[in-house]
C-alpha cells in the first residue's frame, strides 16, 4: 500500500504558484541577499520558515528547488507512511495508512512544492512520540513544526496539555514548557529583529480579518468529500476516557490539536485550493478513527475486513461537483478549486521561457512589476528585479493592510491601477492570463506582453533601447494638443486626469509642463 501511495505521489507531482514565493526567497536567501522577496526590502511574505530555508540551502549547494522541494515531500510522505504501519492493530492490519493513503488530496500535497507534506508528517511523527512515550522525539518534532508552520505552535500547546492532564507524563511538562517558550521566544525575536514585525506579513494578508461563512464552505466541501474524517471527533472522545494511558494519550491529542486547528481554518476562510489547509487537521482524526475500529477488529475474527473497510472507505470518498469549473472568469465553488489542475507541468514550463524573454529587458534595472495570480513562478523565472504581488500583498507591508474589499478567500486586498500608479510601479506583466489594454499602454517584450502603469520617460527610453515595443507617449502628447479642438473640454479633462496618474506625475520637463498648461488653459477657456 505505502509503495502504491509513493507512486501516486510521484506520478501526480506539480508544483503551486505559491510554492514560487518560497523559491525567490531561498534563491535570495542562497545568493546572500537575505530571506527577502525583493532585495533591500524586508518583509515576512511566508509561511514556512525553515522550508525556505532548507531549500535555500541546497540552492547553495547547486540543487535546484523545483527538484530538491519533490525530493523532500516525497521523503517526508515515506517517513510518514511508515508511522503510519506503527499504529496497526494485532493483526498487523494499518487501516490508518489505507483511509490516508487512499485520499486523493493527501496524495496530491504529497508534493506541490509546498511545506504542506513536511508538516503533516511532522504532526503525525509527534503522535506517534507521544504514543510510544518518546518525549525527546516529541520535542523535537514539535520544534521543527514550531519552525515549519505558525500554526506548529499549536503542537507545543497540545504537548503541554497532555503533560498537564496525565500524571504518568507529567514530568514532561517543565522540559516541554521550557524548550516551547526558547523556541517561540527565540522565532519572535529573530522576526523583530529582521522583519520588524511580531507577526509575519502574511497574517494581516490572509488572516487579519475573520471570514467564517467562507470557512464553513472550505470545511463542508472537505467533509463532504471525506466524510469518515468527522469520525474521528467521535472517537477521539471516547479514547480521551479511555483506561488505557496509551489510547487516552492519542485521543486527547487528536481532539485538542484537530479542534483547535478547525477552528482556526474556519476563522481565516480556509483557501482557495481545496484540501491543504484542511489536511493538518484531518490526519490526527482519521488516525484516532483507525486506531479505534482496529481495537474493535483485533477481537474479532473478521479482521482481515480491516483493508477492505478501508477501500471502500475511500472509494466512497467522491468530489463535490464544479470544483473543477471556470466559467467567465470565475472557477471552482467560490473560488475554491483543485489548485494542481491550474498548476500544470505545461504552465510551470510556460512560465520559465516567458521568464527567459523578459530577463534581458529588465536586468540590472529598478523597474518595478505587478504580478496577479499564477505569476509568482513568473516572477521567479523573470528574476524580477522588483516584484508587487498584487494579489493579497503577501510580500508588501502596505497593501496587506489595506481593507479587504473582495469575497474570494486570500485575495481581497488585489491592487487597482490608481493605487499602483500612487505607487509608482511600472509595469504589468502576464505571461499566461492576457488581460485586454488600451493601445497607448500596451507593451511588448519580445514574446511577452503587458500594460504600463507609470510612464517615466528614462526608463521607457531603456526599455525602447533594448528591444521593448510601445506607444511614445510624449509623442501622442504633441499629437493629442495638435487635435486639440477637436476634443469637448469634458473629454479634455477626463483625460488629463488620466495622463497626470499615467504620464505627468513622473516626469516634468518644461515640454511636459507647457503640454499640462494649454491642456488646463482650454479646458478654462471652453468653460
Amino acid at each position: 500500500m505505502g509503495s502504491w501511495v509513493i507512486w501516486r505521489a510521484v506520478d501526480l507531482r506539480w508544483l503551486s504558484d505559491d510554492a514560487f514565493i518560497s523559491f525567490r526567497y531561498a534563491k535570495h536567501f542562497a545568493e546572500g541577499h537575505g530571506l527577502v522577496f525583493n532585495i533591500g526590502e524586508y518583509v515576512e511574505g511566508y509561511t514556512n520558515l525553515l522550508w525556505t530555508v532548507v531549500l535555500g540551502l541546497g540552492m547553495m549547494l547547486g540543487f535546484e528547488p523545483e527538484i530538491s522541494a519533490h525530493v523532500l515531500s516525497i521523503g517526508a510522505l515515506g517517513g510518514m507512511l511508515w508511522l503510519l504501519t506503527q499504529f496497526s492493530g494485532e493483526r498487523g492490519w494499518s487501516l490508518s495508512l489505507v483511509l490516508l493513503g487512499g485520499m486523493f488530496h493527501l496524495q496530491i500535497f504529497a508534493t506541490s512544492g509546498l511545506e504542506t507534506q513536511w508538516f503533516e508528517s511532522l504532526i503525525v511523527l509527534t503522535i506517534w512520540a507521544v504514543w510510544t512515550e518518546r518525549w525527546s522525539v516529541a520535542r523535537t518534532a514539535m520544534v521543527l513544526g514550531m519552525l515549519t508552520r505558525p500554526e506548529g505552535g499549536l503542537i507545543w500547546i497540545t504537548l503541554l496539555f497532555i503533560a498537564a492532564l496525565d500524571e504518568s507524563s507529567r514530568k514532561t511538562l517543565p522540559m516541554t514548557a521550557v524548550i516551547g517558550v526558547l523556541t517561540l521566544l527565540g522565532l519572535e525575536g529573530w522576526r523583530w529583529f529582521y522583519y520588524g514585525e511580531w507577526l509575519p506579513n502574511t497574517f494581516h494578508a490572509k488572516a487579519g480579518q475573520a471570514n467564517w461563512s467562507q470557512g464553513w464552505l472550505y470545511v463542508r466541501l472537505f467533509l463532504q468529500m471525506y466524510w469518515f474524517v468527522a469520525l474521528g471527533w467521535l472517537t477521539a472522545i471516547h479514547q480521551s476516557r479511555h483506561s488505557s494511558v496509551q489510547i487516552r494519550r492519542l485521543g486527547q491529542f487528536v481532539l485538542l490539536f484537530s479542534t483547535v486547528y478547525c477552528i482556526h481554518v474556519l476563522r481565516v476562510g480556509g483557501d482557495f485550493m481545496m484540501a491543504r489547509f484542511a489536511l493538518p487537521w484531518a490526519v490526527p482524526l482519521v488516525l484516532s478513527l483507525s486506531v479505534w475500529v482496529q481495537e474493535r477488529m483485533s477481537k474479532s475474527e473478521q479482521h482481515w475486513l480491516v483493508p477492505i473497510l478501508g477501500a471502500v472507505i475511500a472509494i466512497t470518498a467522491v468530489e463535490p461537483p464544479g470544483l473543477n469549473e471556470n466559467q467567465d472568469g470565475h472557477f471552482g465553488i467560490e473560488g475554491i478549486t483543485n489548485e494542481h489542475i491550474w498548476y500544470t507541468e505545461h504552465w510551470r514550463i510556460e512560465a520559465q521561457r516567458a521568464g527567459q524573454v523578459v530577463q534581458p529587458f529588465l536586468k540590472d534595472t529598478e523597474i518595478e512589476v505587478v504580478i496577479y495570480g499564477a505569476q509568482a513562478m513568473f516572477a521567479y523565472y523573470a528574476d524580477l528585479p522588483y516584484a508587487l504581488e498584487g494579489m493579497s500583498g503577501l510580500t508588501d507591508h502596505e497593501l496587506a493592510r489595506l481593507d479587504n474589499r473582495a469575497q474570494r478567500v486570500g485575495h481581497g486586498r488585489k491592487a487597482t491601477v490608481p493605487y499602483l500608479q500612487d505607487r509608482g510601479v511600472n509595469l504589468y506583466l502576464d505571461f499566461r492570463l492576457q488581460q485586454s489594454t488600451h493601445p497607448l499602454n500596451q507593451i511588448q517584450l519580445g514574446a511577452v506582453s503587458g500594460s504600463i502603469l507609470s510612464y517615466r520617460k528614462e526608463t521607457m527610453d531603456l526599455l525602447r533601447a533594448r528591444g521593448a515595443e510601445f506607444q511614445d507617449f510624449p509623442d501622442y502628447l504633441d499629437w493629442y494638443v495638435s487635435q486639440l479642438t477637436s476634443h469637448s473640454p469634458e473629454t479634455v479633462q477626463g483625460d488629463l486626469s488620466i495622463f497626470q496618474r499615467y504620464y505627468f506625475h513622473f516626469n516634468q520637463s518644461p515640454r511636459d509642463i507647457e503640454i499640462q498648461q494649454q491642456l488646463i488653459a482650454y479646458i478654462s477657456a471652453v468653460e
